[in-house]
């Protein structure tokens, strides 16, 4: 469970294009997108989060305060 008031996460099902009609109702994954909603200074926004290549998992907190990444930054971040 998330600390941070801060993140939020988002799961997607990953698209199937498979041709294979076999495999039309065969279960298809999840992606987890991560994102860091503060309004000044957030290292991550959800548009990198969620519309770049590998931009779900750039953000390192997990919502963990401990791990925050601005926190040692900035001092209106709380």
């Amino acid at each position: 469970m998330a600390e941070c008031k801060y993140y939020a996460s988002l799961s997607k099902p990953l698209r199937d294009n498979r041709i294979n009609r076999s495999r039309i109702d065969a279960p298809r994954g999840f992606a987890t997108f991560c994102w860091c909603e503060h309004p000044k200074h957030s290292p991550i926004d959800k548009f990198e989060a969620t519309k770049t290549l590998g931009g779900g998992h750039r953000l390192k907190c997990e919502g963990q305060l401990g791990k925050c990444e601005i926190s040692d930054k900035y001092d209106d971040i709380f």
